[in-house]
């Protein structure tokens, strides 16, 4: 996933402070009893679903950015007309319904952003609880999801959104995708699309 270069902010780097800090919601472990239920969601629970874009995960392929042995590496890139898409999203890779439907979105309505985060476990997947309109883009907040027994085998994560373009963006070139993800009880990482790829 090559960077798109922020045209509202030229090419300034805009770099989160803090970078992590304590997810702000309530977080209630499972209990490892064996009489209840696990709930893989568990992190994500108590995050706040609204005030949120419409968005959907849709089955789009991004460019690899990042090093599959690297432990924590992050990073967010954003689509807002056909060249930034196949700048974003590895289009010859997809298979051909797929790549129809991601060359036919409407780019005065969605945007598409593809986050990608790991090294983690295959077993561990995003999810994302709400997506939060800006000043000069748009703000994802999600969590990964854990579940009680991790299979050995790890690697990157990855989605990719279509996400309902503010109206305010309408006249300008390339807004920015920040990301809030919860990773673990006491840890929240922030990351940003004009960042390329971060590493803790």
């Amino acid at each position: 996933m090559t960077g798109c270069v922020n045209d509202i902010m030229g090419d300034k780097k805009i770099e989160e402070d803090p970078r992590v800090d304590e997810p702000p919601h309530e977080i209630v472990p499972p209990t490892s009893d064996p009489d209840e239920e696990w709930n893989d969601e568990y992190l994500g629970v108590n995050m706040a679903q609204r005030p949120s874009l419409d968005f959907k995960e849709v089955p789009f392929w991004l460019d690899n950015s990042l090093d599959d042995q690297a432990f924590q590496q992050y990073r967010v890139g954003i689509a807002h007309d056909e060249e930034s898409l196949s700048e974003l999203i590895a289009l010859e890779s997809m298979d051909e319904e797929d790549r129809q439907a991601a060359e036919a979105t409407n780019f005065d309505d969605w945007l598409v952003v593809g986050i990608r985060s790991g090294h983690v476990s295959t077993s561990v997947n995003h999810r994302w609880a709400r997506v939060e309109e800006t000043d000069i883009g748009v703000h994802l907040h999600g969590y990964y999801t854990d579940p009680q027994e991790e299979l050995e085998e790890s690697g990157p994560r990855v989605s990719v959104l279509k996400i309902e373009r503010p109206n305010d963006l309408t006249e300008r070139e390339t807004p920015v995708a920040r990301v809030s993800l919860t990773i673990n009880e006491s840890q929240r990482v922030h990351f940003n699309s004009t960042e390329g790829v971060i590493e803790l």
